[in-house]
């Protein structure tokens, strides 16, 4: 069972934030025994995350919004 539960908005990602988001993951990934990660992005954010190695050792799970919303 992990312990803890990282959450990370994400409302775009262009390249300055794939940077961010696989640092994010890489800080993450040693502690892989003890954290899982959420992902909260727009459907179209996460369609081009799938297209990211984000490496297999860290547990991710997504909440994807479909509607309209704003970043806050």
């Amino acid at each position: 069972m992990k312990k803890y539960s990282i959450i990370l908005p994400i409302h775009e990602l262009n390249e300055d934030y794939k940077v961010m988001l696989n640092n994010s993951v890489s800080s993450l990934e040693d502690f892989h025994n003890d954290v899982k990660l959420m992902i909260v992005c727009p459907s179209n954010v996460k369609e081009q995350i799938d297209g990211i190695d984000l490496g297999e050792k860290l547990e991710i799970k997504y909440n994807v919004h479909t509607d309209s919303t704003d970043f806050c």
